[in-house]
């Protein structure tokens, strides 16, 4: 490479990083928006809609320690992604986020991130919370098809709090689909089913994962449940949930 090609691209680099200062603001949607070399460092979200995804740039475009800045201003998450749409990360509502590229040599680059909440909502609870697990008191052996299994409350996690992933896993591969249901308290004795939080450990499988997509807060003052909804009963299961600060 001679010296003129690489003035050359040197001044590109300059142009593109005054390209990238200033903030974009950004009406969260259920849709994508995929950031480019040229795209802000600084990206407001605002807006009500949920389902609003970022995708990150062609890492071997960009230099390492190329940086962005994320501030989430709407009343919903947004979900980070890296340049192959796999998630990295979720942005819950008020919070901000940096992330940080530390190494270029791949289309999905590595990248490094963290995540705040200015407004000190949350009481940096780092997950997983064992939920339930074979051989505890709760649960013994089995969770049979229908069989409910209960929380303990408030202690355990305080502060304002949401749930953002459940799992579950089995002694052995499942001979149906097998739904587990969470749930939470609405009455002295009486639990409600929550909308979306539910996880299928398929047919012939040992385990499952599931992003909810849309976080459950968790108070000061909760308790949650779970329940083999239909399918096999799970032998030596194990269920989890995944909480972060609100």
């Amino acid at each position: 490479m001679d010296h003129v090609t690489q003035i050359l691209q040197a001044e590109d680099l300059l142009d593109t990083d005054k390209m990238r200062m200033g903030f974009t603001t950004q009406a969260t949607s259920a849709g994508t928006l995929a950031l480019a070399r040229t795209s802000t460092c600084h990206q407001t979200f605002t807006g009500v809609t949920a389902g609003q995804i970022v995708t990150l740039p062609d890492a071997t475009t960009l230099m390492v320690g190329w940086t962005y800045f994320f501030w989430n201003e709407a009343s919903v998450t947004v979900s980070v992604r890296n340049n192959s749409s796999t998630q990295l990360f979720i942005l819950p509502a008020l919070f901000n986020a940096v992330i940080v590229l530390r190494d270029n040599s791949t289309v999905n680059g590595a990248w490094s991130w963290s995540r705040s909440n200015p407004g000190g909502g949350g009481t940096g609870v780092t997950p997983p919370f064992l939920f339930s697990k074979s051989g505890g008191t709760a649960v013994g052996a089995y969770l049979y098809v229908g069989q409910v299994v209960s929380s303990v409350t408030g202690q355990l996690i305080v502060g304002t709090n949401q749930m953002v992933k459940i799992t579950a896993s089995n002694g052995n591969t499942l001979g149906s689909n097998t739904v587990i249901q969470f749930q939470r308290r609405t009455g002295v004795s009486s639990f409600t089913d929550i909308v979306g939080a539910s996880i299928t450990i398929p047919s012939g499988s040992y385990s499952a994962h599931a992003e909810l997509a849309t976080p459950v807060a968790l108070g000061p003052d909760w308790e949650i449940a779970c329940y083999n909804k239909s399918g096999s009963s799970l032998n030596n299961p194990i269920v989890l949930m995944y909480v972060e600060p609100a």
